[in-house]
Parts: C-alpha cells; structure tokens; sequence
C-alpha cells in the first residue's frame, strides 16, 4: 500500500530582518510559533533561523528565517490569508522585516510511518526526519499517520 498523500499547498516566507541578531531572530520564530500555528488546514508549520553553517554557493545567503506552512486546500490557505492571528502577526511584526521573500508550490505531503503521537493533552504529533522534527497539527493528519503507520513509505 502507498503512503498516504494528498495535493497540497505549500507556502514558504523568507524573512530578512532589519535588525540582523540572534535576539531578533529569536523574537520572530517566538512570533511565529504564537501567531500561525494551528490555523484550520495547516497540515505542517516549521519555522527557523538560516543554517548559517551552511555557506556553500547553491545556498541562499540573503534570508534570517524561513516559515513553512503547508495547507490541506488552497481554501485553507485563503482563509489563514485574512485570519485575525495571521493579521495580528503582520501588523505586529512589519516594522521588523528589511524584506519578505514568498514561494508557493503545489505539492503532494506524505506523512511518514514515524509519525507518533505526542502526549494526549497535546493536539500535534512530531514528524521525525533526517534533518530534526517537524510539528504536524494532528487533526489534520491523524488518518494519513494512521494509514501510513501500516504501509511501508520510502522518499525514492
């Protein structure tokens, strides 16, 4: 049996920042876990500071962090557009942003076999990926966990 997928919309921001310091940094990851997480539809959010050991030539130098949200619909994505959170992130964090940088791409997510649950008081579980875990809102991947946990899932 393949992994469970599905099309999704991915929204990927790049965030430079006037102010270019870990604190700064810092401050708007913390905003970003406070304000956009959870929304309906959101079947993925990560969030953090570039790799900044990562200088190598093919790799983007001209960010401070990078947000990933993938959503369940492009309706999903619509509505988080004009949400009241997303909005309050917006008008709280703008004066902070030397540019934003936005990617939008159709995708199929897979939800991995080594999707467990986190405790039963929490309503995420944690992906567990070669390069760190990621937060997926359990909601809206319980039944893509629950049928891959009983497939075999490969990325080749």
């Amino acid at each position: 049996m393949p992994p469970a997928e599905q099309k999704s919309l991915s929204h990927a921001v790049y965030f430079t920042l006037k102010e270019q310091t870990p604190e700064s940094r810092d401050r708007l990851v913390a905003a970003c876990h406070q304000y956009l997480t959870d929304h309906p539809g959101t079947i993925h959010f990560s969030v953090g500071g570039r790799a900044t050991d990562y200088d190598r030539p093919v790799n983007d130098q001209e960010f401070d962090v990078a947000l990933v949200l993938v959503f369940a619909s492009q309706a999903d994505h619509d509505r988080y557009q004009v949400a009241d959170r997303h909005q309050q992130f917006i008008a709280e964090q703008k004066e902070n942003w030397a540019e934003v940088v936005f990617s939008m791409r159709w995708s199929k997510f897979v939800c991995l076999s080594n999707c467990f649950p986190r405790p039963a008081h929490s309503r995420r579980c944690v992906t567990r990926l070669p390069m760190g875990p990621m937060l997926c809102t359990q909601a809206s991947l319980a039944t893509a966990c629950e049928s891959a946990k009983t497939s075999s899932t490969n990325l080749t």
